[in-house]
């Protein structure tokens, strides 16, 4: 219902999301000028972008914006049990209990969108099936990538806050807004390109600021110690 690039930058919004949530939650998260001026430019990309989407419905923008919200809300809580107030698990039971848990609920979702209607394509015998073996490979290797993104994830919102690890988790998207364009024929007029220019060089310049932020509040901890 919309394209895969749509999906993508448009995530780049949760970020602000988060960083208004964890304020509220009271983690001491540092904040200044330029990580709030990172934030504002990203928006600017993300509405560019979105202007220039040539495939994007009402019922995509719903879809969107729960996968954000269920995104932001994952960072959230997973942040709060790994870091602020861990749970006596290890990372690795807790990839576990993070997919385990989803997949009953996710199967919940083959009936309304009869996607069980589409299993017979899956056989190589099927005129509509895949190709060659290739396909095949690329599903197994996808699950092997998934154990992989899911356990670096559990392990990155370790020493990152929900909203850095947002912003980094979207700036890598960058390489599937390319391919949707380049090989998926989805929207790539000059504005769209622009668009995800702007949206990712804006999760750049976050990391940036947040990296000066990080020294300074090294350097303000030092200068301390060094009083005492």
């Amino acid at each position: 219902y919309s394209s895969t690039g749509a999906v993508v930058v448009t995530r780049n919004i949760a970020p602000i999301i988060t960083l208004t949530i964890e304020a509220l939650a009271k983690e001491k998260v540092a904040v200044d000028v330029w990580t709030v001026a990172a934030l504002v430019y990203t928006l600017i990309g993300v509405a560019l972008y979105m202007m220039n989407d040539i495939e994007f419905s009402g019922i995509g923008f719903i879809c969107i914006i729960a996968n954000m919200g269920a995104g932001v809300m994952e960072r959230i809580v997973q942040r709060r049990l790994i870091a602020v107030e861990p749970v006596d698990l290890s990372k690795m039971v807790l990839v576990l209990i993070n997919n385990s848990v989803a997949i009953p609920l996710v199967a919940i979702l083959l009936w309304p969108t009869k996607e069980y209607e589409d299993w017979h394509t899956l056989k190589a015998s099927d005129p509509d099936g895949p190709d060659n073996g290739f396909a095949y490979f690329l599903l197994v290797l996808s699950c092997f990538v998934g154990v992989a993104i899911g356990w670096a994830g559990v392990n990155a919102q370790f020493y990152l806050t929900a909203t850095s690890f947002m912003v980094v988790g979207n700036v890598n998207k960058f390489i599937v807004i390319a391919v949707g364009m380049l090989a998926m024929g989805e929207s790539s007029s000059w504005e769209a390109i622009v668009g995800c220019v702007i949206a990712i060089t804006g999760g750049f310049g976050y990391g940036l600021a947040r990296m000066n932020l990080n020294e300074q509040e090294k350097a303000k901890k030092a200068a301390e110690k060094a009083k005492k």
